[in-house]
């Protein structure tokens, strides 16, 4: 069971440590848009990811420390810090799709998108297909309906400001136009954008 907690702890600290990677493969960025809305699930987790190991450590009592309470520690630690930067990290409109912490979310991969709110400032991002789990378990599909990582999202809400509407807007034309013209499958035809 050691080798499993050190096998998640290495991957994991590769997985974070890829971040700058994971944006150079998405793309050119486009624009920053900002945190979406549902922060609180990564929060919860980052924070069970820190305080497992210290309410054990506190009821246990720390005792000898050994290497498999340090690996044990670390893989707890490294789930916390990977909710932590998938709950604080912006949106960003990249070449091929909108990248947060938790992925890549590819245009050919978005259902919709569609203005929402009494001003129309919202974002609301729709992928085309979900996750087994999701489909099956109905309390995930609750709990996950806003949450903001691409990977596991029903949908994903942004508030934006004016300025950034706009700005979503003309980068969705010009990334249509784009694609009509060059018959690319990167790109966000066959997607239902917003209206301006």
């Amino acid at each position: 069971m050691v080798y499993l907690y050190a096998l998640a702890t290495i991957g994991g600290w590769i997985y974070i440590l890829r971040w700058r990677s994971r944006k150079q493969r998405a793309g050119k960025l486009l624009l920053v848009v900002g945190r979406p809305d549902g922060r609180m699930l990564g929060n919860f987790l980052g924070g069970i990811g820190v305080t497992v190991p210290l309410i054990l450590a506190f009821v246990f009592g720390l005792g000898p420390i050994t290497l498999s309470l340090l690996i044990w520690t670390s893989a707890f630690l490294t789930v916390a810090v990977y909710w932590f930067l998938c709950a604080w990290s912006k949106l960003e409109i990249r070449e091929n799709g909108i990248l947060d912490f938790s992925g890549l979310l590819k245009w050919q991969d978005i259902a919709s998108m569609d203005w929402d709110g009494r001003s129309g400032n919202i974002l609301v991002i729709r992928p085309k297909k979900q996750p087994g789990l999701l489909q099956s378990i109905p309390l995930a599909q609750t709990l996950l309906a806003n949450t903001i990582y691409l990977f596991w999202a029903a949908r994903i809400k942004v508030y934006l400001s004016p300025s950034q509407k706009n700005a979503v807007n003309s980068i969705l034309a010009t990334l249509i136009a784009t694609d009509g013209a060059a018959g690319t499958t990167n790109s966000p035809s066959g997607t239902k954008f917003p209206s301006r």
